[in-house]
């Protein structure tokens, strides 16, 4: 039998398994009697008061195509990228920077994805927002209301075609 090069350095061969020094069982009560607990993942997404305003004010449809999206792959679209492993600013889950848009920005064929791919069309568009601009300044071509404005509180000011 041909050993490779791991086997040739240490001791391992494959009829002996790996075993734990300390088995889970005593490491979980360890840590338990130390008062320690296990450590969740931060959450930096918006709150369930402010997905509430932005799917009522996009009304429940997809802020580009339209679709509705009472049921079905939805998600919120972060306008302005909250970057890897989110962010504790607060301006960064606000209205004026989240829209609802079908489908994950994973999943092929559905607006959000088409947003997080940053083409010159979705930025025009305002699906997504350069670092140096603020969303809230930043129009949006809105599947329901045109060219508007988005404001923190909610509400959209439509602006004239020639605007955006």
């Amino acid at each position: 039998m041909k050993r490779t090069r791991l086997e040739r350095r240490t001791p391992l061969t494959a009829k002996t398994g790996l075993v734990r020094r300390t088995p889970l069982r005593e490491v979980s009560a360890k840590r338990a009697a130390a008062g320690v607990t296990p450590s969740r993942r931060r959450d930096t997404g918006p709150g369930q008061a402010t997905r509430d305003l932005v799917m009522e004010r996009d009304g429940y449809c997809c802020a580009w195509c339209g679709r509705q999206l009472l049921t079905g792959p939805r998600s919120l679209q972060h306008r302005h990228a909250r970057g890897m492993g989110g962010t504790t600013d607060p301006a960064a889950n606000s209205p004026s920077n989240l829209i609802l848009l079908c489908g994950s920005a994973t999943t092929p064929g559905g607006c959000h994805l088409f947003a997080e791919q940053r083409s010159d069309e979705a930025r025009i568009a305002g699906l997504w927002v350069p670092s140096w601009q603020n969303p809230a300044d930043v129009p949006v071509l809105h599947a329901a209301y045109g060219p508007c404005l988005l404001l923190d509180d909610g509400s959209v000011i439509p602006l004239e075609k020639d605007a955006a």
